[in-house]
């Protein structure tokens, strides 16, 4: 494995997709051994070309995988069930989310117009498309170009309120029986603006992204989790990256630029994080292949907890992603 796109943790098992090193989803039990992969590669009904994204219907115990143009269902165990066919012509899907027997899917419109949205539902028989919701200009900034898409517009997690979120939304909205609605809205005079989204048409992906961490303004709300007492995130403001706690009991917030974690780390040092799956019970911390450099020198410095140190004693460069599971106390 080279990364870790997506998580979910659900009965004995960790469902963990990497796009493009291992290029499937793979099946771990919760101590991290590896069962099996899902499903295989390939042009046939069965397979997929590229794995985009996948959910978990929790009602009937199957795994959905997002393929180029279709959604592929499997049981736990990775036996193939079915397929359905997406009717995406007119737009590029790149995630979904299964909830109350339907499909919750991103849209990314071939050709633009004003009531362009980032939100649909699908149903999850035949692919069609029912309604839409959260218009681009009204919710994004106007924006809702794919090269900026390096992210899982849903909040990875099982229970509902499932949430949705874009890269320069300020509203983070959540899915629920009674439809759709705000759930979070983060204010701040440095928000991102449409105007600072609008440059010269042709401009290189590169550039776009270049001038966009020259902006000292704050945008793409990611590493989302949840407590009964607290919620915890993160954005970048320019090319800083900004650790963001929300206490819901006196409704106040904390901002910070380092995080510092005393529960695997001995010593104050500045550390970097990603929080990729929560439930009700705790949350999933990943540390990635290209960051092994960094948890090496932590762990030649002796500067991890003791409980940790023979577990990862044989960690090295070449090692797949490493997973810490912090419990809710």
């Amino acid at each position: 494995m080279g990364s870790i796109d997506k998580l979910i943790a659900y009965k004995d098992r960790l469902y963990v997709l990497d796009k493009n090193i291992a290029k499937s989803l793979l099946a771990f039990n919760r101590e991290g051994t590896f069962i099996e992969k899902i499903g295989t590669m390939g042009q046939g009904p069965n397979e997929y070309i590229k794995i985009k994204d996948f959910t978990v219907n929790t009602n009937k115990n199957e795994i959905i995988l997002l393929d180029a143009n279709k959604m592929i269902f499997y049981d736990l165990d990775g036996k193939y069930l079915k397929s359905v066919q997406l009717h995406d012509e007119d737009c590029v899907i790149t995630t979904l989310q299964y909830f109350n027997d339907l499909i919750y899917t991103d849209i990314h419109a071939f050709q633009k117009k004003e009531d362009d949205c980032l939100l649909q539902v699908v149903d999850i028989d035949n692919g069609m498309r029912k309604t839409r919701f959260l218009k681009t200009n009204e919710q994004n900034k106007g924006w809702n170009e794919t090269f900026v898409a390096n992210m899982n517009y849903f909040i990875p997690k099982l229970d509902p309120p499932f949430l949705f979120r874009h890269s320069f939304m300020d509203t983070i909205f959540s899915i629920t029986n009674k439809g759709l609605s705000p759930y979070l809205v983060v204010k701040s005079k440095d928000m991102i603006t449409e105007k600072d989204l609008v440059l010269p048409s042709n401009t290189d992906p590169f550039d776009f992204l270049r001038s966009l961490s020259e902006k000292d303004k704050i945008y793409n709300i990611f590493s989302y989790f949840e407590t009964n007492n607290y919620i915890s995130f993160q954005y970048f403001k320019g090319t800083n990256l900004k650790y963001v706690i929300y206490n819901k009991k006196d409704r106040t917030t904390r901002i910070a630029e380092d995080l510092y974690n005393d529960l695997v780390f001995t010593g104050k040092q500045p550390y970097t994080t990603r929080f990729i799956f929560f439930d009700k019970n705790g949350v999933y911390e990943y540390i990635n292949s290209n960051k092994s450099p960094y948890l090496l020198s932590f762990i030649r410095d002796k500067k991890l907890k003791e409980r940790f140190n023979d577990q990862l004693k044989d960690f090295n460069e070449d090692s797949n992603p490493v997973i810490f599971y912090y419990e809710f106390k």
